[in-house]
């Protein structure tokens, strides 16, 4: 039996295998990307997981932390605050602050007017 390329049961049977390999590519893309979503949405899951734990961590380290901050903050306002009464002693003449914190520093220290080197 010889085929005609020109009948049209040739050109049906072409047009039949062409659709079938389509639609086989078709449904192997299909299932394809669907395995890449699966494998995707499995390792998101891992990385929210992740994420919640390290922020309990995070939260935790927080708490244990600010008890440590807050004393921090009171000896840094102690320390402010003996510091000015310091200044505020030895602006008044007390020979003992003025000891302490050497000499004024309020005070401009007189320059020569031809130095014009830059001073940090």
């Amino acid at each position: 039996m010889k085929t005609n390329p020109k009948s049209p049961f040739f050109v049906v049977t072409l047009l039949a295998v062409a659709l079938s390999v389509q639609c086989f590519v078709q449904i192997r893309v299909f299932k394809q990307s669907s395995e890449n979503l699966k494998r995707e949405i499995a390792r998101a899951e891992k990385e929210i997981a992740t994420i919640k734990v390290d922020h309990e961590k995070l939260s935790k380290e927080i708490e244990k932390r600010r008890i440590l901050v807050m004393q921090a903050e009171e000896e840094m306002r102690r320390f402010t605050n003996v510091m000015k009464g310091l200044h505020d002693l030895a602006r008044g003449g007390d020979k003992d602050a003025l000891e302490l914190l050497g000499p004024p520093h309020w005070e401009p220290t007189p320059r020569d007017p031809n130095d014009h080197r830059i001073r940090i």
